[in-house]
């Protein structure tokens, strides 16, 4: 192991060590933490969820690998009208099914797991930030960054065999009582995630100054749907540049969602690097945009 990943592994078990003690002493901060993510999971995640997650492994999958070279943008716009991690849950299926290479299922995974067309539009845009338009620009941005990192990734990561995207063989028939149990699992891990992090974010918050900008990055990091929810309360053009930047982002909770969909053959350091890239994409599309959002 090199001495910066010993360090990085000693200053985590340090962190983890002083937030559990944090947390014993005041366990109303856990309490808190844990009400509030098992209420997000309840009200938002399963039923915005659930149901794409149990169409995709019955038929997605089968229908998107007949998409040949296509394949790659018809995954993107899964994504975008399906929402986090469906696109990972589908290469996974393809990936085991010997349909994709291991370079081919990260550069799919890398780009294709965005957030909804609707929590963009309506949520983001509408809910938070008082403009539609302002949600169909951060949409329009976010599927343009993802392809953009498909290509650039397309064409210095994969070979030229490889950017041709022609899977082999067919996906095995899935009935609906086990697309509901693979989904069900699924579920539970994603609502699992989101309830630690909402409580670690909430105990991470409880040491900060008020600050509005502040608050909603630091919450963001961690779960970026309640980092966006706190943009409403910025003015217009600063909250719409952070949900940008959010949305780019996506969350250290997402990021443990779409690992646990992609299962542990598939490397996550493309994804990984996405999202940090795209932070910053987003953050000046915002910036060019904010003239025409409002």
């Amino acid at each position: 192991m090199s001495e910066y990943r010993k360090a990085a592994r000693m200053l985590t078990e340090i962190l983890s060590l002083v937030l559990f003690i944090y947390l014993l002493i005041k366990p109303a901060e856990a309490g808190k933490g844990v009400e509030s993510g098992i209420s997000f999971c309840i009200r938002v995640i399963i039923p915005s969820l659930f149901v794409f997650l149990v169409l995709s492994r019955m038929f997605m999958g089968a229908l998107l690998s007949a998409c040949g070279r296509s394949l790659p943008l018809a995954l993107i716009l899964t994504g975008i009208v399906c929402g986090f991690p469906v696109g990972a849950k589908i290469v996974r299926q393809m990936y085991e099914n010997k349909m994709l290479s291991k370079k081919q299922a990260e550069v799919l995974i890398s780009s294709s797991d965005n957030a909804s067309a609707s929590f963009i539009i309506s949520f983001a845009g509408a809910n938070v930030l008082g403009s539609v338009k302002a949600g169909f620009l951060l949409l329009a941005g976010k599927f343009l960054s993802s392809v953009f990192w498909y290509f650039f990734l397309s064409r210095t990561y994969l070979n030229k065999d490889e950017r041709r995207f022609a899977p082999a063989g067919t996906f095995p028939p899935v009935t609906l009582p086990e697309a509901v149990k693979d989904s069900a699992r699924t579920m539970a891990d994603i609502c699992a995630s989101i309830i630690f992090f909402v409580t670690i974010s909430e105990a991470v918050m409880s040491f900060l100054p008020p600050a509005e900008v502040f608050q909603g990055l630091v919450r963001g990091f961690f779960e970026f749907s309640g980092g966006i929810e706190l943009c409403r309360n910025m003015k217009p053009v600063t909250g719409y540049i952070v949900t940008a930047m959010l949305t780019g982002w996506s969350g250290m909770c997402v990021h443990l969602q779409v690992s646990i969909a992609a299962g542990k053959e598939i490397g996550m350091k493309l994804y990984l690097l996405n999202r940090i890239a795209e932070c910053f994409i987003m953050g000046l599309f915002a910036v060019l945009t904010k003239s025409i959002a409002f």
